[in-house]
C-alpha cells in the first residue's frame, strides 16, 4: 500500500510516454480499490498550451465588478481555449430553474441567452454530481458504452466509486438529451458558492469531441476560480444593494414629513416605494384611503384583492409569488399581481401596503420532462418550449426587512401627524374661546346657574333661559359626573382653577363633548366662596384627535410586546409579566409553573424546506401553545428561534405537566411533514417543565432565572429521552 501511494497516491495526475505519445494517468482510491483513469494527451494547442491561456483568461477576472461580466468572461475565455461550438454560463434560481446569463457561440447558431431551463432539465442526481465532479464530459452522444471488465476474484470486494472518473459513462438519457438539443459532444464545469450548485459553464459541439485531460484541467481552473469569486461578488452586490436601499429609505422618511396631505406625499415619492422592494406597483391604504402607485390590479378588482390579502394575512406580514394562482376568480391580476407583499399596518383593521410584482412569463427550451419513458432513447428527442406563468420573482429576506423598515416610516409619521393635528387643535381652540363663541356660566355654591351666556344655544343647543335657575349637574353623563366631583373638590380646597371633560346633554338627548374651565371668586372682604366662573367651549373634535391619538398608542404599545413573526409575546413581554407574577405569587403563597419547548431538529427543518416554510412552522406552534394558555394569566411567548415559553401561575407542577403533555400532542398532531428527522415524519416537541413555590421560605433561594434555568435542564432532559418527550425539572 505505501509503494502504491508513493507511486500514484490519493487522486493523483502523471504523464508516461506510450507507444503512440504522451498518455495522461489519473489515479484515485475506491475502497480497496485504485483505478486509473488513461488517456492520450495533445503535446500542444493551437494558440498556446490550454492552462497557460486558462491563466489568461482568469487574469482578465481581476477587473470583474458583477456577476454577468465575470460569466461573459469565462464564457468567451473558455470558447477559445475548448473551440467548442457554443459556450453558455447558466444560474440556477431558488426553484432550480436554470437561466443563461452569458453566451459565446459560432456562427449560424441561434442565440439562447436570456432564456430559462426547466428544473427537471438537470436531476438532482446530476446536480450533485457535478458538485462532487466538477468537470464532467461526454465526448460522443452516440458512443456505445463498453462495461467494465472485472476479475471474478474481486466480484466479492463491493462495488466500485467511478465519482471522479473522467471516462465513465454516462446515463442513456442523458446522451439522448444532448442529441435532441442538436449537439454530438458536449463538457461541463460546475460553478459551486456556499456549498451548492450556483450555475453550469457548458460547452456544446456539433461534431463528437474529446476533452483531453488538459482541456479538462483548463476548464476547470477556470470553474473553480469563478466559483471562488462569486462569493465575494454576491457579497459586494449585497452590500452595494443595501445601500442603495438604505438611502432610498432615508429620502422616504425625508419625503413623507414634507408639508403635504399624506397621501400626497406617498404618490410624489412613488419611484421610491416601489424601488425600495424592487416592486412594479403598490397600493397603501391609511384610515380607508386608497392611493395606488405603479402598476396595478384593476381598480374594480384591487379592493377584492385587498380583502383576500386582509384575509390571507390574519394581520400578519405575507409573502407570496402565485396570488393569482391561490384565487382563480381573481385571474386578471396575474398580469401586474402574481406576486405580492402585504405589510399589515396595524392589527385588527385593513390598513396596509401591499407591494406587487407581475408574471414572470418567459420561454424556456430544454427536453420535455414529461415525454414517455420509451421515446427516452430516441435518436433525437423532441425539443420543449413552454410559458411559465402565474409566478413572480421571489420576495427576498432583504426585500422584506425593507417593507418592515418602510411600515414602521409610515406609523410613526402617522402618529406625529396625529400629535401635530392635536396640538394645532388646542391652539385652535384657545383662539375660539377668546374671540368667539364659547359658552360662559355663573354658579352658585350649590351649583345653581345664575348666569348663562347668549353662546349657549349655539354650542350646547339650549337657550340661555332653559338653563337659569337649574343645576349644572342635571345635564352632565353619569358616567362623567364623578370625575366633574373630583375636580370641583380639588377647586375647593386651593387650586384656583380647573378644567375637566365631560359630556354634556343636548335637548334631542344626544350627547355633546365639552371642555369646562372653572375658577372660583371669593369675596374680597373675608375670602369666603361667592360663586363660580364656568367657560365651556365644544370639545368633540380634541377628543376625536385624543382617541386616535390613543388608539396609535396602544397599538404601538402591543406592537412592543408582539413577536412579529409569530403573533404572540415577545421576550421582553415575557421578562416583564414573569417578574410580576413571581411578586403576586409570591405575595399570594400560590405556586408558578414555567414551560420551556424547543422544535426538534428544527435546523434541518429549515435546511430541507426553507426559511418560508420553517416560519410557517413556528407560526403553527405558537398557534398551538396559545391554544392551550387558556386562563387569563397564562402566558405564551416566543423565547428566540424555534424556543418557546409558556408562564402557568397558580399552576402546580402536575398540572403543569399535563398541559405540556397535551401541548405535545397538539403539535405532533398537526402534521407538519419532517422527512428529515431520524424515526419520526412530522415536526414534535420537546418541552422542560419546572415549577416553583416563591412564597415558600424553604424556596427562599428561587428567582425567575432559576426557573428558567431549571426549565432549560428540563427541556434538555426531554431530549435526551429522544425529543418528542415532556420533562419535568429536577429539585
Amino acid at each position: 500500500d505505501g509503494d502504491r501511494r508513493g507511486t500514484f497516491g490519493f487522486d493523483r495526475d502523471h504523464v508516461v510516454a506510450g507507444p503512440n505519445g504522451a498518455l495522461h494517468l489519473h489515479a484515485q482510491r475506491s475502497g480497496p480499490y485504485i483505478w486509473i483513469d488513461i488517456a492520450p494527451m495533445r503535446t500542444g494547442v493551437a494558440g498556446g498550451l490550454p492552462l497557460v491561456r486558462a491563466k489568461s483568461v482568469v487574469k482578465s477576472f481581476r477587473q470583474t465588478t458583477d456577476v454577468v461580466a465575470l460569466c461573459e468572461l469565462a464564457v468567451h475565455g473558455l470558447k477559445a481555449i475548448t473551440g467548442y461550438d457554443r459556450v453558455t454560463a447558466c444560474r440556477f434560481d431558488d426553484d432550480g430553474h436554470g437561466e443563461v446569463l452569458a453566451e459565446a457561440l459560432g456562427p449560424d447558431l441561434v442565440a439562447h441567452l436570456g432564456l430559462r431551463y426547466p428544473a427537471s432539465d438537470i436531476p438532482d442526481s446530476a446536480r450533485r454530481q457535478s458538485l462532487r465532479q466538477r468537470v464532467n464530459a461526454i465526448a460522443d452522444a452516440g458512443y456505445t458504452p463498453v462495461p467494465l471488465v472485472a476479475d471474478p476474484v474481486l466480484a466479492n470486494l463491493g462495488p466500485l466509486d467511478l465519482t471522479h472518473s473522467a471516462l465513465r459513462s454516462v446515463p442513456l438519457a442523458n446522451r439522448a438529451d444532448l442529441r435532441g438539443l442538436e449537439s454530438a459532444a458536449s463538457l461541463t464545469v460546475g460553478l459551486a458558492n456556499e456549498g451548492r450548485l450556483w450555475g453550469l459553464l457548458i460547452c456544446q459541439h456539433g461534431r463528437p469531441r474529446v476533452a483531453e485531460p488538459e482541456i479538462r484541467a483548463a476548464a476547470g481552473l477556470i470553474g473553480e476560480v469563478v466559483s471562488l469569486l462569486l462569493a465575494n461578488l454576491a457579497e459586494a452586490d449585497l452590500q452595494a444593494q443595501r445601500a442603495s436601499r438604505d438611502a432610498i429609505l432615508g429620502k422616504l422618511a425625508k419625503q413623507l414629513s414634507a408639508p403635504l396631505p399624506l397621501g400626497e406625499a406617498l404618490a410624489a415619492a412613488g419611484s421610491d416605494v416601489l424601488a425600495l422592494v424592487d416592486a412594479t406597483g403598490a397600493i397603501v391604504r391609511i384610515a380607508g384611503k386608497q392611493v395606488r402607485l405603479g402598476r396595478t390590479p384593476p381598480a374594480e378588482l384591487a379592493e377584492v384583492a385587498l380583502s383576500a390579502l386582509a384575509v390571507l394575512s390574519a394581520g400578519k406580514p405575507l409573502a407570496i409569488r402565485d396570488f393569482a394562482l391561490r384565487f382563480p376568480e381573481l385571474d386578471e391580476c396575474r398580469a401586474d399581481g402574481s406576486g405580492t407583499l402585504c405589510m399589515p399596518l396595524e392589527s385588527g383593521n385593513d390598513d396596509a401596503i401591499v407591494w406587487f410584482r407581475p408574471e414572470s412569463s418567459r420561454f424556456v427550451t430544454g427536453v420535455d420532462p414529461a415525454r414517455p419513458a420509451a421515446d427516452a432513447g430516441a435518436a433525437s428527442p423532441p425539443a420543449w418550449q413552454q410559458v411559465v406563468d402565474g409566478r413572480s420573482t421571489r420576495w427576498s429576506q432583504a426585500d422584506q426587512a425593507m417593507a418592515y423598515a418602510f411600515r414602521d416610516i409610515v406609523l410613526a409619521e402617522v402618529a406625529s401627524r396625529t400629535r401635530t393635528a392635536l396640538r394645532e387643535s388646542e391652539e385652535r381652540f384657545q383662539l375660539l374661546a377668546e374671540h368667539s363663541g364659547v359658552v360662559v356660566t355663573v354658579n352658585d355654591i350649590d351649583d345653581i346657574r345664575t348666569y348663562v351666556s347668549p353662546a349657549a344655544e349655539q354650542v350646547l343647543g339650549w337657550r340661555p333661559v332653559d338653563l337659569l335657575g337649574q343645576s349644572a349637574l342635571d345635564l352632565i353623563h353619569p358616567d362623567d359626573r364623578k370625575a366633574v366631583a373630583d375636580a370641583h373638590a380639588a377647586l375647593i380646597d386651593g387650586a384656583g382653577g380647573c378644567s375637566v371633560c365631560y359630556r354634556s346633554r343636548r335637548p334631542d338627548g344626544s350627547w355633546l363633548w365639552v371642555e369646562g374651565h372653572t375658577r372660583l371668586r371669593v369675596a374680597s372682604d373675608d375670602g369666603a366662596v361667592r360663586d363660580y366662573v364656568v367657560v365651556l367651549r365644544d370639545a368633540t373634535e380634541r377628543k376625536d384627535v385624543e382617541s386616535q391619538l390613543t388608539e396609535v398608542s396602544e397599538r404601538l404599545k402591543r406592537m412592543a410586546s408582539i413577536d412579529g413573526l409569530t403573533g404572540i409575546a415577545n421576550r421582553r413581554h415575557f421578562d416583564e409579566v414573569v417578574e410580576r407574577e413571581w411578586r403576586r405569587c409570591d405575595r399570594d403563597k400560590l405556586p408558578l409553573s414555567l414551560m420551556l419547548l424547543d422544535a426538534d431538529h428544527f435546523k434541518r427543518f429549515n435546511d430541507s424546506y426553507g426559511h418560508v416554510a420553517g416560519d410557517a412552522c413556528l407560526r403553527a406552534i405558537a398557534t398551538q401553545i396559545d391554544t392551550v394558555a387558556q386562563r387569563p394569566g397564562d402566558l405564551a411567548a416566543r423565547y428566540g428561534g424555534e424556543e418557546f415559553l409558556l408562564l402557568l401561575p397558580n399552576t402546580t407542577i402536575e398540572g403543569a405537566l399535563q398541559v405540556a403533555e397535551r401541548l405535545r400532542a397538539l403539535v405532533e398532531g398537526l402534521g407538519i411533514a419532517h422527512d428529515s428527522t431520524t424515526g419520526r415524519s412530522v415536526v414534535t416537541v420537546s418541552i422542560g417543565v419546572a415549577s416553583a413555590w416563591p412564597g415558600d421560605s424553604d424556596a427562599a433561594s428561587d428567582d425567575v432565572d432559576r426557573l428558567l434555568r431549571r426549565a432549560d435542564a428540563a427541556l434538555y432532559r426531554a431530549k435526551g429521552l429522544g425529543r418528542n418527550a415532556v420533562a419535568a425539572a429536577r429539585r
